[in-house]
């Protein structure tokens, strides 16, 4: 084994790694490597989805649906007041053209947003088939009391004597008097308001939308 000296002088073994005598080392020793510090991870934001666009008026839309049914119960109550027949034509076309104009009112009132002329329309096209409901069914009412107190053919009868002029009503009585003609009054009298009724209050939704855009 061969003896080396350390620069105290002292005498030291060959594979000495330190001095026995001022203790420096008498090798090269590497050094600690040190790690890297670790950085905390850092908590993304979740997220967001983006808003929902708005839903346009139709029958998904609660709020169209809401609005559209007050507007069309409130309509059909005021057709049924009892007026003069030709007061009650133009009653009819003032009450389901406001009736379609109120609906678009109520609407942008409740919701805060921009109603364009077709939205109105269908918003009045809404109310009117709202009304047509609430009407069917006081009709199928006034149908069953009919029958349970007289004929259906005389509760007709009677029904056109007072709701029209004598002419008109004996042309009515002649229909009855056939065969299948109480079936087609009734049908017909149906499918006439089904049409009227949204018509006038779809012209009342785009009426009002094209005015009330102004404000």
């Amino acid at each position: 084994m061969v003896n080396k000296y350390c620069t105290c002088g002292a005498r030291l073994p060959g594979d000495a790694r330190f001095c026995h005598k001022c203790g420096k080392p008498q090798v090269e020793l590497p050094e600690p490597e040190i790690p890297a510090p670790v950085q905390a991870p850092v908590d993304l934001p979740a997220a967001v989805a983006p808003p929902s666009p708005p839903l346009g008026v139709n029958w998904r839309n609660p709020a169209a649906v809401r609005v559209a049914s007050l507007a069309g119960a409130v309509a059909s109550l005021l057709l049924l007041l009892p007026l003069p027949p030709v007061i009650n034509v133009f009653w009819m076309l003032i009450v389901l053209v406001a009736g379609g104009f109120w609906a678009v009112h109520l609407f942008r009132k409740r919701t805060h947003l921009e109603v364009s002329v077709a939205s109105g329309a269908r918003l009045g096209w809404m109310a009117g088939i709202f009304s047509f409901l609430v009407l069917l069914v006081v009709f199928t009412i006034n149908i069953v009391l009919i029958t349970t107190v007289s004929d259906l053919r005389q509760g007709f009868s009677e029904a056109l004597r007072a709701s029209g002029p004598p002419e008109m009503a004996e042309r009515y009585e002649a229909l009855l008097a056939s065969p299948g003609g109480l079936a087609f009054l009734i049908f017909a009298v149906l499918l006439t308001c089904f049409i009227l009724l949204p018509l006038f209050s779809t012209i009342g939704g785009a009426l009002g939308a094209k005015v009330l855009e102004k404000e």
